[in-house]
């Protein structure tokens, strides 16, 4: 019991390396850019704060972390149900053979172990990836929100937040 259940750490771990290499990937790819705007109306009136260069690389940052915890969601999505699989599947084998007066096989011990593994990380992947994605699409709101600021909208004559 306790070698299929390190069989599935390790199955775990290699995941987790992948998705790691998968993040770092992508945030080489991205290069922030450092021009400076202004965000304003079509009638030509600014808004109440430039967009600085900091608050791009903040964007560009979160972005990275929303796409990172979209990937970890939907690597969690497919890890849960097949670990589900597997582990019911080999425990159905195994209650099958000790009901005839049977053992259960190596074969079944390592997929009871290595589907609860994948079952029980899917399912923390799922928890902790919906809290972190959550976050960062939180802060993320923050940030456009204090970019534009309260400005004069012309068109209704009134201030616009």
């Amino acid at each position: 019991m306790f070698r299929s259940l390190a069989i599935g750490f390790q199955v775990v771990a290699a995941i987790v390396s992948v998705l790691g290499a998968v993040e770092a990937r992508a945030a080489a790819s991205q290069v922030p850019g450092a021009e400076e705007e202004t965000v304003g109306d079509e009638f030509g009136t600014p808004a109440a704060r430039p967009v600085s260069a900091e608050s791009d690389d903040e964007r560009s940052r979160l972005e990275r972390r929303i796409r990172a915890s979209r990937i970890t969601l939907i690597t969690s999505a497919v890890i849960f149900p097949v670990g589900a699989a597997v582990a019911a599947g080999a425990a159905a084998a195994c209650i099958g053979d000790t009901l005839f007066g049977g053992n259960c096989t190596a074969a079944e011990n390592a997929g009871l172990g290595v589907g609860s593994v994948m079952f029980v990380g899917g399912a923390v992947g799922l928890i902790t990836g919906g809290i972190m994605l959550g976050v960062a699409k939180k802060r993320r709101r923050a940030l456009d929100r204090a970019k534009l600021g309260l400005r004069w909208d012309a068109r209704t004559a009134r201030l616009v937040f």
